[in-house]
């Protein structure tokens, strides 16, 4: 993969890596395996919480998540009171979706970071999501399993 810049990681993405019968497991792993050494992975608190509810709820051990922010060295971003303003206004405007409070906050972040790609299993929403600092997100993995 020629993407050597920046990547922010959805709920979808950690979910799938941890949970062998998940449907995207597959792709997930194909994508982290391609992933260039100089790739500068990203998520917000709000992708962790989420991810930490569904693994307890599937009795899944949070170690996998762990290990996968470990191995990619993903780091999480700090939201604003700016951000918090701007995940408001998102809110809003996405509701007849809805976009809940994750995705807001992945998309506040990705605006201020200028971060331009998304690894999500969300592709229903993040192609209608339209950031303030580019047309439209690049979505990885590039299909759908």
């Amino acid at each position: 993969m020629k993407n050597s810049g920046k990547l922010l990681i959805d709920t979808g993405v950690f979910l799938a890596t941890a949970t062998e019968n998940d449907r995207w497991h597959g792709s997930c792993l194909k994508t982290l395996a391609a992933l260039n050494e100089g790739t500068n992975c990203y998520t917000v608190e709000s992708c962790l919480v989420e991810t930490s509810f569904f693994l307890r709820q599937a009795r899944i051990s949070g170690q996998r998540l762990f290990d996968l922010l470990r191995s990619l060295s993903v780091r999480v971003l700090c939201l604003t009171a700016a951000d918090l303003n701007r995940m408001e206004q998102l809110m809003s405007k996405y509701s007849d979706l809805p976009m809940d409070l994750a995705d807001a906050a992945l998309v506040a972040a990705a605006e201020r970071h200028d971060i331009t790609t998304v690894f999500t299993t969300d592709r229903r929403d993040f192609n209608v999501y339209r950031p303030r600092h580019t047309s439209r997100f690049k979505l990885l993995p590039a299909e759908s399993p």
